[in-house]
């Protein structure tokens, strides 16, 4: 009788999923603007933001995606045992970026599609080892966040709750999760197709952290360009509450990045627009950074992203995309290797 209801709430809800998503990012806009525009002193230092402080966040956030395909280029070479260029990659790597902003993994299935056709990377090799990757790279930032509060800023609070255990329990919780995930689906007999999906993807993941995460070289130069983009992204943080007058500690700033390092693994709605905007307002109004300011700097962060994701991505063709984003996804479930 559950079982039933439940297949039939989700056999409703799956076609619609992407509507949802984007309801969902209207309410949370309508209230993260709401609060936005009840500080009228936050929305005037938005109107005098010098141009020049604009330019060089632009050239810091382009800073950021090159390093980023960078990194993502070392792991590709070494997955295909391939030479690919790293222009050619970087085109890929933006414009699934655009594409992942508008449309949820969109830019996912056009990079898996066009890397199975250029260098012969099955679509499950691509979808075990990049989901790696990102799990990787979020428990890394964590722990560097986590250091940099340690050292910096030890006595720091969010809502009453010191900071160190606080983030500590969510590393402790990102390395246990997909260890219990696969233990308990070890010992569970899944017949229906998702569950089959999911027991290989979670058993590929774990043969390509064996696989690749014994290669100390790969491990090094990964780990070294991700304490680089932590340090790019701490100067962006810097540069963006610098301009709007508000002062702001190391510490403080790896908790925004705690934020934003979560929130990407789970994605409510496109690019998580508006929910990550409330919750930069909450944690900015726990720091008594204000809860406008915080929202505001986070929009001001989505505004510089845009201003490279959005004309290198239409430049590099990601606008041709949308109207087989649907059938790329589709691709890749139902191909598979």
């Amino acid at each position: 009788m559950h079982q039933t209801v439940a297949k039939r709430v989700i056999g409703y809800i799956r076609p619609h999923w992407k509507v949802i998503q984007w309801l969902c990012a209207a309410v949370a806009i309508y209230y993260a603007a709401k609060l936005l525009f009840g500080s009228r002193q936050s929305l005037e230092e938005l109107l005098t933001l010098e141009p020049a402080r604009l330019g060089i966040l632009w050239l810091l956030v382009l800073a950021y995606y090159a390093c980023h395909a960078f990194r993502y280029l070392m792991v590709l070479r070494t997955v295909s045992k391939t030479r690919l260029s790293f222009f050619r990659w970087f085109r890929i790597f933006m414009v699934g970026r655009f594409a992942n902003n508008i449309l949820p993994q969109a830019g996912n299935a056009y990079r898996a599609i066009v890397l199975k056709s250029e260098i012969k990377l099955s679509f499950t090799k691509y979808i075990h080892v990049f989901a790696l990757f990102s799990w990787l790279d979020t428990l890394l930032n964590l722990i560097i966040a986590l250091m940099v509060i340690v050292i910096v800023t030890p006595t720091l609070h969010v809502g009453g709750i010191n900071a160190t255990p606080a983030v500590s329990v969510i590393i402790v919780i990102l390395i246990v999760t997909p260890i219990l995930v696969q233990w308990t689906l070890k010992r569970c007999h899944l017949t229906s197709r998702g569950g089959a999906l999911l027991q290989a993807k979670v058993t590929g993941i774990f043969h390509a952290l064996t696989t690749y995460g014994r290669r100390p070289k790969l491990v090094g130069n990964v780990s070294l360009w991700g304490i680089i983009l932590f340090a790019l992204t701490m100067v962006i943080f810097k540069i963006i509450f610098s301009a709007l007058g508000i002062p702001i500690a190391a510490g403080q700033v790896a908790l925004f990045i705690v934020v934003i390092r979560v929130t990407n693994l789970v994605m409510i709605t496109p690019g998580n627009l508006g929910v990550r905007e409330l919750l930069f307002g909450a944690l900015a109004h726990t720091l008594k950074l204000g809860t406008a300011e915080g929202i505001l700097a986070c929009a001001l962060l989505r505004v510089a992203n845009y201003m490279v994701l959005i004309p290198l991505g239409v430049a590099f063709g990601g606008w041709k995309l949308f109207g087989n984003a649907q059938k790329q996804q589709s691709d890749i479930i139902t191909k598979g290797a």
